[in-house]
C-alpha cells in the first residue's frame, strides 16, 4: 500500500518539461501582445482633411464674449467665405491636373485635391500651404488666401515625385 501511495504522488518526466513550456508561451504572448499595443497606440487614424492658412490671415487668440469662445480673423470673414475659388485638381502618376492656376490677389481659394494613384499631397511654400496626405480614391480640401501677385510652384513632397515632374504653378495676378 506504500508502494502505491508513493507512485502516485511522483512527478512524470511529461509534467516536468510541461511548465516551463507554458512559461515560455506565456511570454512569448505577452511579448507579442505588448508590442502591438505599442504599434497600434503610435498609429495614426483617421486624419480628416486639412484646412490650411496663410501668413497674412492672422487668427487671434480666442475671446469670451456672451459666454462664448470665439475666434476673430484681420479679416472680414463674411467677405472671404463668399469670394472662395474652389479648384478640383488630380494628383496622379508625377502630374497635377491642371498644372496651372491664374486667380486674383486677395482671392480666397480651395483647393480640392484627388490622388487617383499612389499617395500625394500639395505643398506651395510661399504661402505656407501643406496638404495630409492623400491615398488613392481619397481626397483633401485646402484652403488659403492668394496675398501677393507673383508666380509660385505648387508641388507633390512624397518621396521623388517634385523631381520626377509632379509640380504646378499658381500664378497670382
Amino acid at each position: 500500500m506504500a508502494d502505491t501511495q508513493k507512485a502516485d504522488t511522483q512527478v512524470s518526466p511529461e509534467s516536468k518539461s510541461f511548465n516551463p513550456m507554458i512559461w515560455g508561451a506565456v511570454i512569448v504572448l505577452v511579448v507579442i501582445g505588448g508590442g502591438y499595443y505599442f504599434m497600434s497606440a503610435n498609429k495614426k487614424t483617421g486624419e480628416p482633411a486639412v484646412i490650411e492658412r496663410t501668413a497674412n490671415e492672422e487668427i487671434t487668440e480666442p475671446s469670451t464674449q456672451n459666454g462664448t469662445d470665439t475666434l476673430t480673423t484681420d479679416k472680414t470673414a463674411s467677405k472671404v467665405a463668399e469670394n472662395i475659388k474652389t479648384i478640383e485638381m488630380e494628383g496622379g502618376s508625377f502630374y497635377f491636373k491642371p498644372d496651372k492656376i491664374t486667380v486674383k490677389e486677395g482671392d480666397r481659394i480651395k483647393i480640392l485635391l484627388k490622388s487617383v494613384d499612389k499617395v500625394h499631397n500639395l505643398y506651395l511654400d510661399e504661402f505656407k500651404v501643406k496638404s495630409s496626405d492623400v491615398k488613392t480614391g481619397e481626397t483633401t480640401s485646402i484652403e488659403f488666401t492668394a496675398g501677393k501677385k507673383g508666380s509660385y510652384e505648387y508641388y507633390c513632397a512624397i518621396g521623388q515625385h517634385r523631381q520626377m515632374g509632379m509640380v504646378g504653378t499658381l500664378i497670382v495676378e
